[in-house]
């Protein structure tokens, strides 16, 4: 059962409507911020709906990773650079077969994973290139080598076991995740999180902040003024954060005089302060994108 709770002071705010408001808006309306689609950032029970199957009580728990399982360092000319969005690399030889399994260091203490071989880590790189109509030679990998790369997941960057793939014509080995794909638990289709850093959880393991979308800067004539306010809703599984606006009032001068305010989309932090200890749930936004959180110390 979830349970939505309401948290946290009121951040004073001005939001940008599609035209100039009259003054004749109340000022008692609570709804969601935004509209519908990527500006809306209220809570959803369909983003939610995806993790009721997320093994809270796996030991280990499962890696939510964000942003993929091959990192890239760069190139050294835009040819190599085609040539890997591609698919096409070549790499002389047998690839390494690489340890079974490898003790991992994550967030809820070590464990022992099975790994993936070199063949198939090069086999992810090659299957996520997209045939192109320009003629490029493939990249030539040099060395291959087991060691270890840094991932995004639901509880912040990890140093996590990988395959580097070297290469003269690559300003740095493309890193390749060496985990077998059981430590994993992968969202289908892909969501991505609005804020990749600056996310905490406290102590307590109830006091979270997270970086949500603040107002427009700037105010125009007749624009109404509004509060902004963090909400959460949890589930056994995770817990999913928002937000929600109420009018205070509305911005002196004549509605019907121009006005142009910046659209650039800003964040800042909210506090949401739990029901439960967050544990091993997820913490997600409305569309259900894992938002990566780190421990404060």
């Amino acid at each position: 059962m979830t349970r939505l709770v309401r948290i946290g002071a009121l951040v004073l705010v001005l939001l940008a409507p599609a035209a100039c408001a009259g003054r004749d808006h109340p000022t008692s309306v609570v709804d969601s911020v935004g509209g519908s689609g990527e500006d809306d950032w209220g809570l959803n029970a369909e983003g939610l709906d995806r993790w009721q199957k997320f093994p809270v009580t796996a030991k280990p728990r499962p890696l939510v990773l964000i942003g993929g399982r091959i990192h890239e360092a760069g190139y050294t000319t835009v040819e190599a650079k085609m040539a890997v969005s591609a698919g096409l690399v070549e790499v002389p030889g047998t690839p390494p077969a690489g340890p079974p399994k490898v003790r991992t260091e994550l967030p809820v203490g070590r464990a022992e994973l099975r790994t993936i071989g070199s063949a198939e880590a090069l086999n992810l790189i090659v299957k996520q290139g997209t045939p192109s109509s320009e003629r490029v030679a493939p990249v030539k990998i040099t060395s291959v080598a087991f060691g270890s790369g840094e991932f995004l997941t639901d509880r912040g960057p990890l140093k996590l076991p990988a395959w580097l793939f070297s290469s003269p014509e690559m300003l740095g080995p493309i890193a390749v995740l060496a985990l077998d794909p059981a430590a994993l638990w992968v969202t289908e289709p892909a969501v991505y999180p609005l804020a990749s850093s600056g996310n905490t959880i406290a102590a307590d393991d109830r006091t979270l902040v997270v970086q949500l979308p603040e107002a427009a800067e700037g105010t125009c004539p007749g624009q109404p003024v509004y509060a902004y306010e963090a909400v959460s809703e949890e589930s056994a599984t995770a817990v999913q954060i928002g937000l929600t606006r109420r009018q205070t009032g509305v911005t002196e001068g004549d509605p019907k005089q121009n006005c142009t305010q910046p659209t650039m989309l800003r964040l800042t932090a909210y506090t949401v302060t739990l029901v439960e200890p967050l544990g091993n749930r997820v913490v997600i936004q409305r569309n259900g994108a894992p938002i990566p959180i780190t421990r404060k110390a």
